[in-house]
């Protein structure tokens, strides 16, 4: 691979025993790939991407969505302070929705929702932002965490739904015993609500969580073919 642009060489990595190319504008698997290839749609792509970066205000999703999902919340922080509240708000919505393992990235998401900027309901969809108005001034709300993992049980993310937060629970069994934990919040404490992956989301701060506890039956696995 010693063609390689020296600007790809620094993403090279290996993932499970096999050669990978892991950076903000290319995420692949490059094991038959031609170095010139590579090389090809690696400044092609980041042409593109300059372009779009140079107009990041009138469109700022063109621009991340050219950014490979992992180093999306990077590229958001690299042009806060290019867009406006009301970009900034949809951008972070919409990409909270379309994060991977947002736990990983804890402290960034938490800095990022906490920020003073005008408009934050702006995050919700329309039906979201009708659907929240109409909530309570106190709300019940769960997560599915699994045993032994102690800091993904009070994460940002919780839901509405008892049934959603036990599905969380079973999904990653190979992580340890399955768990819900009960918490109350008042909703002026809430960052957002989304309903976007149909599972009654609740994105909050954990510090602003109170009389949480484990459930002690959660039922059976969701997952589990009768």
């Amino acid at each position: 691979m010693h063609a390689l642009s020296p600007q790809l060489q620094p993403y090279m990595c290996v993932i499970n025993r096999s050669p990978w190319l892991h950076g903000p504008l290319l995420v692949m698997f490059i094991s038959d790939s031609k170095p010139e290839e590579l090389n090809a749609h690696f400044h092609a792509k980041k042409a593109l991407a300059d372009r779009f970066l140079k107009n990041v205000r009138f469109d700022p999703m063109a621009y991340l969505y050219l950014i490979e999902r992992p180093y999306r919340i990077d590229a958001l922080i690299k042009i806060r302070n290019r867009i406006t509240d009301a970009q900034y708000w949809r951008c972070l919505g919409e990409f909270w929705e379309d994060a991977e393992y947002p736990h990983q990235r804890f402290t960034t998401w938490l800095r990022l929702f906490k920020s003073k900027r005008r408009y934050r309901p702006l995050m919700m969809r329309r039906k979201d932002r009708k659907f929240f108005e109409g909530l309570p001034k106190t709300l019940t709300i769960y997560r599915g965490y699994q045993h032994g993992i102690h800091r993904h049980k009070m994460g940002l993310s919780w839901t509405l739904s008892k049934e959603k937060a036990v599905w969380f629970a079973y999904r990653r069994p190979e992580n340890g015993k399955p768990m819900v934990a009960l918490g109350r919040c008042r909703k002026a404490d809430v960052f957002c609500y989304t309903n976007g992956r149909e599972e009654d989301e609740i994105i909050i701060d954990p510090a602003h969580i109170t009389n949480v506890r484990t459930l002690k039956d959660i039922g059976p696995s969701p997952f589990e073919h009768h």
